[in-house]
């Protein structure tokens, strides 16, 4: 019984490792790439409103009605970057209860306390945050997606 006891806790620990590596992994995955494609995207859109602004053969109107729809792709790549930030701070604090969780259960098994309401609890964060954190990264995709798509189109047209 001994022994089945300390490999549960070292799978515990293992997992709790496991954990802080997924923290780590959750600040440098593929949001990197989002803020990246969209400050391009931003800074594309200003760009190419200087450009309208500058142009000689339009008239006032046009030139706001094209960068009214350059304004539309900015806000589009900026709403997404902030969206990524807020699902990089849901994902810490998903992976933080996570590991404050496993660190209980390692608690429990060593003194053989009965945690299992409060494991439950911390848990229970734990997976609001997790889902929160993919929420938010369909949403910043979604909106980094429609910001590129809409630039395309806006360029397409104006070219």
């Amino acid at each position: 019984m001994k022994q089945t006891e300390e490999k549960y806790i070292s799978k515990l620990e293992k997992h709790e490792d496991i954990l802080r590596s997924n923290a780590m992994y959750s600040i440098q995955r593929i949001d990197l790439l989002i803020i990246s494609v969209c400050s391009a995207g931003i800074y594309l859109s200003l760009e190419i409103m200087k450009y309208i602004t500058e142009s000689k053969s339009l008239n006032i109107g046009q030139i706001n009605f094209l960068n009214f729809r350059f304004k539309i792709t900015g806000a589009l790549f900026l709403l997404s970057i902030i969206v990524n930030f807020i699902s990089q701070w849901t994902a810490y604090k998903g992976n933080f209860y996570s590991l404050d969780s496993t660190k209980k259960k390692i608690e429990s098994a060593e003194y053989k306390t009965d945690n299992s309401q409060k494991i439950k609890q911390i848990d229970s964060y734990a997976n609001t945050y997790n889902e929160i954190t993919n929420y938010t990264n369909l949403l910043s995709t979604i909106l980094m997606l429609l910001g590129l798509l809409l630039m395309m189109i806006f360029i397409w047209n104006l070219f």
